[in-house]
This record gives C-alpha cells, structure tokens and sequence, in this order.
C-alpha cells in the first residue's frame, strides 16, 4: 500500500524455539523439484531488471560490507514475479546477507477499505481482516520462496506478526502515537500520506467506506508501520529498501528516532525497474512450494562460494 547455494533451510514452526532444517543443498534442491509446480514459460519481453536509486556513491560502496532490510508489500506487483527476482538480483551481488519483512498482517487495515461490513459489530470484521491478510500472506510465501532460496548470501524472513509480539513494540507504538497528537510538523507528514492514498482509491472507485472511517483505518496502518519500523534496528541493518521508496510518515519517523541515535542503520534505498529481453539469474517461475507457511521465520545460510 503505502508505501522486504544453500548449506541449509531452518525453520521456526509455530510452539517450537529450536531450529530444523536441510542440512546440505542437495537436500533444499530435491525438496523444491519435488514440491515445486513445473516453471511456466517466460515472456522474454516481461523480464525486469532492476537498479538501486536514492543512494549515493559512497553508500553503494558500503553495499558489500552491508546488511540490508528489504520490506515486502502483500499485493504490490513489484514485490512479486519478475520484479522480486530482478530486486533479488541487485541485493545478491551487492549485500553481505538480508532480512526480509514480510507486511502481510499490517495490510488487515487497508484490506477493511474495500471488505469492511458495517451490518457486523467491529470485532467481527477486526477477525476477518486478520484472518485475510494472514492467507494473503501464506499465498506469498508459497508462490515465492522458491524465489528466495536462490540467494546465496545468507538471508532470513520475518513475517509481520513477529514484530507485533515484540515485546518492546507497545511502548513504539505509544510514541509514535503521542508525537502524532503533540506535534504538527509529525501529524501533517501522517495526514498528508492518508489524503494522498485515499485520492487515488477515489479515483479508481475503490473506497466502500465513508471518509472518517478510511482515514482512521489508514491512520492506523501508518502508525503500526512506523512502529514497527523503530525496532528493526534490532537486525543491525545498515540499509533498507523498499521498492518504491519510504512514505512521508516513515521518513519523518526515521529522522525523529533513528537516524540520531542509530547514524549507521536504515539508510533508505529505493529500486528504478526497466523491460530488458535477457533472462536474470534470479527468474523462477515455481509456484505454491510446499513449505510450512506457519512459520515464525525462515532462515538460510549458503554454501561458501570458495573453500580451502
């Protein structure tokens, strides 16, 4: 909306803290032929490639002493496809590992602008919500991991739930939400994203709730993403990306409470895409992987590319 060669796969699955997985690449490699839908043929002329912008010089070469924090959008075609796998190729060859964020359950507020039922009493479309951007999410992941796994630096994803059950995520969110309430230039960089999104919903006819109801909806959404966004400097990344760049909320976010204290995490990045007709390493076609979509992360290291 507004704005994430293997040694081994391990997993977190749901009431379970220790770690199982693939233990070679043999392994991970027999589990996707056999899981894995047979690859689709590829128009050539759809293929993307991709470019790092809103960077300068010297941070691009930074890149390779790097962690970089990609976030993901359910429902947005460039975190998917063609799009993901050309941004999976720049972060390859450019980054020493990456943590994924996976915003699956933040979009259950801008899933009620177009579902929300005002004949039900509020918790029951809250449940419905949830229980559609959690699907959405698990969709996701199996019609892209396959995409993933070719990284071969070592990578991890986490799913928005997780960050909701920070135990440091209560208190973020009450900052956030009392420096919205106390401080104009704050609230009107909020406001401002809100009035913005909501347009382009009017104009393609895809608001079917009253104004006051989709701007607290909305509201919502960015103060829960900015948040959220204050504890990933617990993944010591020293960049972040999203594809189209950081709302006006998220970067006012960052200049109030990250970058002073934090200097060297979250620097934003942004990607520019064009059409080319060659194919990119990272192109994979796979769907619906059979993998447990209940997870709590999901995590790889690659075979070291050199040994001895």
């Amino acid at each position: 909306m507004f704005r994430r060669r293997l040694a081994h796969c391990a997993v977190w699955p749901k009431n379970q803290s220790h770690v199982f997985g693939y233990k070679a690449t043999q392994n991970l490699q027999r589990f996707f032929s056999t899981h894995a839908e047979q690859p689709e043929k590829i128009d050539d002329e759809r293929l993307i490639k991709a470019a790092f912008t809103r960077c300068t010089d010297a941070e691009k070469l930074a890149f390779a002493l790097s962690n970089c924090l990609v976030t993901l959008s359910i429902g947005q075609s460039i975190h998917t496809g063609n799009y993901l796998a050309a941004t999976l190729t720049e972060v390859n060859r450019s980054f020493k590992a990456c943590t994924f964020v996976l915003g699956d359950t933040l979009q259950r507020h801008t899933e009620a602008l177009h579902r929300y039922d005002l004949a039900l009493e509020p918790e029951i479309n809250e449940q419905a919500m949830y229980k559609l951007s959690r699907e959405n999410g698990d969709k996701w992941l199996k019609e892209n991991f396959a995409t993933l796994a070719k990284l071969n630096i070592p990578w991890k994803i986490t799913r928005w739930d997780n960050w909701l059950k920070n135990e440091k995520y209560p208190g973020m969110l009450a900052m956030i939400q009392t420096t919205y309430c106390q401080d104009e230039k704050f609230k009107q960089a909020f406001d401002s994203n809100v009035e913005e999104y909501l347009a382009r919903l009017k104009r393609r006819n895809e608001l079917k709730v009253d104004d006051a109801t989709a701007k607290k909806f909305c509201l919502a959404y960015l103060l829960e993403e900015c948040a959220v966004m204050c504890l990933w400097v617990e993944e010591n990344c020293q960049f972040e990306l999203y594809a189209s760049g950081r709302t006006q909320a998220m970067q006012e976010t960052f200049d109030r409470f990250i970058r002073n204290f934090y200097p060297t995490l979250l620097h934003p990045l942004a990607m520019r895409f064009k059409k080319v007709k060659h194919r990119g390493e990272f192109i994979v076609e796979a769907e619906n992987s059979d993998i447990d979509i209940e997870n709590r992360e999901i995590m790889n290291e690659p075979t070291p590319r050199f040994t001895g």
